[in-house]
């Protein structure tokens, strides 16, 4: 891979994804252990990772295919990246849905097997699902993000 082409940025984005997993999946284990606040901190790790990724990812598709990274442009990305409160609001843009089986798996295999062609059909997928569900229900938009913003820290709802 080149690392000066828009390849470099999608594999940033699906590191990032996977990096926001790994921190989920942590922050879980520390909110069942009684850990809530590293629990907490954790999560919004991931979240940011989120966001770099859904950067990254824009990023690339805006990027022509076989183009290459300008001065200009990483030097806005080292800027944006660096920038905690810009990868949060990212990270919280997104709407929160699970992916059909099916293209779970088919991009997990292509992830495995490098295959960009079929990567870069899953975003563009997981893209359209995305403008479906917030055109299906604006008005739950800003319930969903802010539900998605807050750790119930009793789970039993107690105090």
């Amino acid at each position: 891979m080149n690392p000066d082409s828009r390849d470099f940025l999608f594999e940033g984005a699906i590191r990032a994804v996977v990096h926001s997993a790994h921190l989920a999946k942590d922050a879980l284990m520390l909110f069942q252990g009684g850990r809530h606040s590293s629990a907490y901190v954790l999560s919004v790790m991931a979240r940011e990772e989120l966001g770099r990724a859904n950067y990254l990812s824009k990023e690339a598709a805006d990027l022509a295919p076989g183009g290459t990274l300008t001065m200009d442009l990483i030097k806005k990305l080292r800027k944006k990246l660096g920038d905690h409160k810009f990868k949060l609001e990212r990270g919280q843009s997104i709407t929160q849905m699970q992916l059909p089986p099916a293209l779970k798996e088919k991009m997990e295999r292509a992830h495995a097997s490098a295959d960009e062609a079929t990567l870069l059909e899953c975003f563009a997928q997981i893209r359209a699902l995305d403008d479906e569900a917030r055109k299906a229900a604006p008005s739950d938009i800003h319930g969903r993000r802010m539900f998605a913003q807050y750790v119930d820290l009793q789970p039993t709802g107690s105090t």
